[in-house]
């Protein structure tokens, strides 16, 4: 097992989501139900899911340490 910016990266996972800094339950509940209501619809891609969430963030939270700080690590054509 390694770790990417302090996160365990299991060895059999393609790709896993971790934040670059800590930040608030709501911005991070906000991402989940964004990422995850993005994933029900076509094209399935995790990166895009990802991408889109960040944007629904910015458009909710200007504060760029509520956004900015999610990413997708792994394959941009990851699907679920």
């Amino acid at each position: 097992m390694t770790e990417t910016f302090g996160q365990p990266q299991f060895p059999a996972r393609r790709a896993f989501r971790p934040t670059l800094w800590p930040v608030s339950d709501e911005a991070a509940y906000a991402f989940a139900d964004h990422a995850y209501t993005a994933l029900a619809e076509p094209p399935f891609e995790v990166a895009q899911a990802v991408h889109t969430a960040t944007r629904r963030l910015w458009a909710s939270f200007r504060a760029p340490l509520l956004w900015a700080s999610h990413v997708h690590l792994g394959p941009a054509s990851d699907t679920i």
